[in-house]
């Protein structure tokens, strides 16, 4: 009996170590040509981030060569913008295309002898913005934005919201001339039961089975309303609608917001890649419990990374104009 709590011990540790994934980076691990992107097709100007996966950090690349394909043509070559990667861990190269549903997209990139490239399918918009409405309240906006699903097979989902500020400040009796920002704003859902689903496949189970997170990407399926429509409610904080972009002192500041909605059509690999983000983005895989190995998903051929493309269905509105005083940044 003296044996037995070895024996138990040996035991336990032998599951442990048969279910739990130990992390190991080998010294010698070639490079990898990193590549990601999210192509809006219903936009002619694209971006592709490129950089070069090391043991353990990712240079980025300022001389690759990038060519985008549709439907086995030549479109384009992509150019490096140093302005959209100065602040970012990889490289923009940017691209022009006009995209179609059906439309077959393959991008490849050559730098420093290694090679990669990713090839999808322009989708279907499966869903579409009927109508949006909007509610003031203390804090913020309250959107409400109507939609339909009109396609019969399981179809995958995102909510966005972007804003495109136009704003003129006052100082010393000038008026600026007007100037734009445009910014992804974060959307609150909590309420929503739509948006506030368990995250997971088109059957509703989770990831790794821990938990729901907080669907950051606003993601979902038709699985609770196939083929009709619903309705989605959602929150932007004044804060984000009407933030101030002047780098100065000034007596008054006008602020014009024009919000962009759209629900956005993918395909499911896309949905499982925005899935596993979501689990990333919260912290929610606990490396203490006997769970699966997270795996983020790759559609790069000789190299990693992740290249998806949306069909979006949008609604712009104009909220109205605030003007500020006495504001220093």
């Amino acid at each position: 009996m003296k044996g037995l709590p070895n024996i138990l011990l040996c035991s336990f540790l032998c599951i442990v170590a048969c279910t739990k994934e130990v992390p190991y980076i080998p010294d010698n691990a070639d490079d990898l040509l990193l590549m990601n992107a999210q192509i809006d097709a219903a936009t002619s100007s694209h971006c592709v981030w490129l950089g070069l996966s090391k043991t353990s950090t990712i240079d980025r690349l300022e001389d690759a060569s990038v060519v985008c394909f549709v439907n086995g043509e030549e479109v384009s070559r992509g150019v490096f913008d140093k302005t959209a990667s100065e602040s970012a861990i990889q490289s923009c190269y940017s691209f022009n295309a006009e995209l179609h549903p059906g439309d077959v997209i393959r991008l490849s990139a050559d730098v420093a002898g290694l090679s990669a490239f990713a090839e999808v399918t322009v989708p279907d918009t499966t869903g579409r913005m009927l109508r949006l409405d909007t509610l003031s309240t203390t804090t913020g906006m309250r959107f409400i934005s109507q939609f339909l699903d009109n396609a019969p097979e399981n179809n995958f989902y995102r909510l966005r919201l972007k804003v495109r500020s136009f704003q003129s400040y006052y100082y010393e009796g000038i008026w600026s001339r007007w100037y734009a920002h445009s910014d992804e704003k974060v959307i609150e859902h909590s309420n929503d039961p739509i948006l506030d689903n368990r995250i997971g496949g088109s059957d509703g189970d989770d990831f790794f089975g821990i938990g729901g997170s907080s669907n950051h990407y606003c993601i979902f399926t038709d699985r609770l309303f196939a083929e009709s429509g619903a309705d989605l409610a959602f929150t932007v904080d004044d804060a984000d609608l009407y933030q101030v972009f002047a780098e100065q002192y000034f007596d008054k500041l006008r602020v014009i917001p024009f919000v962009e909605v759209s629900l956005i059509s993918m395909d499911r690999a896309e949905y499982d890649y925005l899935s596993i983000q979501n689990v990333l983005y919260d912290n929610d895989y606990d490396t203490s419990d006997f769970l699966e190995p997270v795996t983020v998903p790759t559609n790069v051929m000789g190299g990693t990374g992740f290249v998806g493309v949306y069909n979006p269905s949008s609604i712009i509105i104009r909220l109205p104009e605030k003007v500020y005083g006495g504001i220093l940044l």
